[in-house]
């Protein structure tokens, strides 16, 4: 009985990471790149590569996610790592299959839509994966790290993180596409609303 009811949990647990990564997935795909909106996290460090590089999305993560991985598992620990593996594989490969299957595809044009199920979606997703007891890997490995070693808060290394991307993808946008001061406004102040209704989201109400 007891084997049964910790092999129910271990299907559960796998069930909430895997649907996590594929809402996540989704939820980037659907409304945060065809609006243009920039993202924090690992994802948004991804776009700022693809913007000046070209090197596809997907490919920096599942790069960026296995080193990330491999520096958790130094620091955190073998049972870490195997928690988060998964994420760290299966978020990439999401992404990349979507892209393939969904190609152009966009459900609302309008900004505020956006911005609301991105932040909601980005929340939710990170939110199963954590309730998972897994951790989507990537940028989420950094804090951790920060709060076993020095004992630095996960949610201030968080923001402090999420605020730094934000700004990089914002000189990003200045130096590269020139935007005017009301288009930049335009794009920079949803980015923001979608940080914060993740957080809000995944992080307070879910966790």
């Amino acid at each position: 009985m007891g084997n049964s009811g910790a092999q129910k949990n271990r299907v559960y647990t796998l069930m909430l990471v895997l649907v996590g990564n594929m809402m996540y997935a989704l939820t980037v795909k659907l409304f945060l790149l065809p609006a243009n909106l920039i993202s924090c996290g690992t994802t948004g460090i991804a776009l700022v590569v693809e913007h000046l590089t070209k090197i596809p999305m997907s490919l920096f993560i599942l790069i960026f996610n296995i080193v990330m991985l491999l520096v958790g598992w130094a620091v955190l620990g073998r049972k870490f790592a195997m928690t988060t593996i998964l994420s760290s594989l299966f978020y990439p490969i999401a992404l990349e299959v979507l892209n393939r299957v969904l190609g152009d595809v966009q459900i609302t044009e309008n900004i505020l839509l956006n911005v609301l199920f991105a932040g909601m979606g980005l929340g939710l997703s990170l939110g199963m994966v954590i309730r998972g007891g897994a951790s989507t890997g990537g940028m989420d490995i950094p804090p951790l790290i920060l709060q076993k070693v020095f004992r630095i808060p996960v949610s201030i290394s968080m923001y402090v993180f999420d605020v730094c991307i934000l700004l990089v993808q914002a000189v990003v946008c200045i130096r590269q596409i020139f935007l005017p001061t009301r288009v930049l406004i335009s794009v920079d102040f949803p980015a923001l609303i979608v940080a914060v209704i993740k957080i809000l989201y995944g992080y307070f109400l879910i966790k």
